[in-house]
């Protein structure tokens, strides 16, 4: 399309043209310098997350951490080029290692399930808006043989008008995003409850 354009800017040969040609020539470098791709860091614990999970005597077994749609290692975002994930990992990946870190700080990590409580995660949802600057992740959580909660998380953070600068805000707010979930799951009152 854009060649056969050109093509046709190129044959009329006049004034008009030489305006169109500048124009056609900024927009596709417009275009063209807009792409790029952002990265999410790989995940680490806050330090603080000692003091903002409520402790128990017992462990907990990672048992799965699931997205059974959407699941992918990448994100478009407002046509300014991919959020990645790092090491081409999923979300569900990226989530489950994320928990696994969490219970690891706070020594609650269990390699198996013999003498532990079990966690299932269900990612619905792990999305963004990169206009209102909020990082949406939602799942179901099971304990045990316990009926599933739904935990629902928006994580707010700074946006912009520019398509390059929102989309990189997006992406170094993930791990935030991340933490914020999993500090609801293990804060939930029900799920504190079933960990006793």
């Amino acid at each position: 399309m854009f060649l056969d354009l050109w093509k046709y800017i190129n044959a009329k040969g006049n004034k008009m043209s030489l305006k169109i040609k500048a124009i056609f020539t900024i927009i596709t470098i417009s275009l063209l310098s807009g792409c790029s791709s952002n990265n999410i860091r790989a995940y680490r614990p806050a330090p603080s997350i000692k003091y903002d999970l409520p402790h128990s005597n017992q462990k907990i077994y990672v048992k799965s951490v699931t997205m059974p749609e959407g699941d992918t290692n990448s994100i478009m975002c407002r046509a300014a080029g991919n959020i990645y994930l790092p090491q081409k990992m999923t979300y569900s990946a990226y989530i489950g290692d994320a928990l696994r870190k969490n219970l690891t700080v706070i020594d609650k990590l269990s390699d198996s399930s013999y003498g532990a409580h079990t966690i299932d995660v269900v990612l619905t949802q792990v999305t963004f808006n990169s206009l209102a600057g909020e990082w949406f992740i939602d799942g179901d959580i099971k304990i045990d043989n316990q009926k599933p909660l739904t935990i629902n998380t928006i994580s707010q953070y700074g946006t912009s008008y520019f398509a390059i600068e929102a989309c990189r805000n997006t992406a170094e707010s993930f791990d935030e995003a991340v933490t914020n979930f999993i500090k609801k799951i293990l804060n939930h009152p029900d799920i504190v409850q079933n960990l006793r």
